[in-house]
């Protein structure tokens, strides 16, 4: 049984690893898809520079968000396993 939740909390963490890799290689898109309106357009720069703050936002949340769900996903387990009177 403690196999099974070992395998269940590598796939939940593969995921949230997946989708952190997704969200920074998003916030690396917008990047170079911004860069040369970047350089071209002053007023544009102001723009493009607060939507990379809030994608850099968002990615900080999410990482949070993430870590969140992993202590309280780690608290679960431990506290089944107390329950069960296995040792973590």
């Amino acid at each position: 049984m403690k196999h099974a939740e070992i395998k269940s909390n590598k796939k939940v963490a593969k995921t949230a690893r997946d989708a952190v890799l997704n969200v920074a290689d998003r916030v690396q898109n917008l990047k170079e898809k911004t860069w040369r309106a970047w350089e071209e357009s002053k007023p544009r720069q102001q723009k493009i520079k607060e939507n990379l703050r809030v994608a850099g936002e968002k990615v900080v949340a999410f990482g949070k968000d993430v870590g969140t769900g992993f202590k309280e996903g780690i608290a679960e387990v431990q506290k089944r396993n107390k329950k069960r009177g296995a040792s973590v």
